[in-house]
């Protein structure tokens, strides 16, 4: 029943790898995983790239997914979920070596997109139905935007390059700082104070 529409979803990938890489199953870089040590709070929380970091509009879908009203169904999307979370923060480069975000999560967009969805119709009415209307369609679309908004940024410094590209290569730090600037040196995996001090410098570099 499901083998079909999986098959025609995968053609493209399909077809990709074999045109550029003459191999029809292939990626471009070996993956090593740990599956006995999967780095689940720092591939999701920290400033390594942490997905809800960089993406807390994952965190809204996730939960927004609750408002399913088949449970089978609802269980079985958090546990899709779950298990890509789970391989993605297995992998060596749980970070994502260079990528932007937490790109390896892109296959749960659309559950993102329809919790999204669920948690606009039936969350903020449940949860504050005593405010005013005009008060909770600010918070349906306020908490939504300024989430993505916050993404959009993020991305916008990654790609002028205001932002180490690859947390794990101590060379990004360089960028275009001297070795003995303090920007030069590698962040923690739960640097906040440095994140957001290199989040200031950027906004104020994107003005100039």
């Amino acid at each position: 029943m499901f083998v079909l529409p999986a098959a025609l979803v995968f053609l493209p990938q399909y077809l990709y790898w074999r045109k550029v890489y003459g191999e029809a199953l292939v990626t471009a870089v070996p993956l090593l995983m740990n599956w006995t040590k999967p780095h689940f709070l720092g591939f999701l929380f920290s400033t390594w790239q942490g997905a809800i970091l960089w993406s807390p509009v994952i965190a809204l879908g996730i939960v927004g997914l609750r408002w399913i009203e088949d449970r089978s169904l609802r269980w079985a999307l958090w546990l899709a979920i779950l298990l890509e979370i789970y391989v993605c923060a297995a992998t060596a480069d749980w970070w994502g070596s260079a990528s932007c975000g937490a790109r390896r999560l892109v296959v749960i967009a659309p559950l993102v997109g329809l919790g999204l969805g669920l948690g606009h119709e039936h969350g903020f009415k449940r949860r504050v139905g005593f405010l005013p209307p005009r008060v909770r369609i600010i918070l349906r679309y306020g908490v939504v935007v300024l989430a993505l908004l916050w993404n959009l940024r993020l991305t916008q410094y990654y790609a002028a390059g205001l932002l180490p590209r690859n947390p794990g290569n101590p060379q990004d730090y360089l960028r275009d700082y001297p070795p003995s600037d303090w920007r030069a040196r590698p962040w923690g995996l739960w640097d906040y104070g440095r994140f957001a001090a290199e989040i200031a410098t950027a906004e104020r570099r994107m003005w100039k």
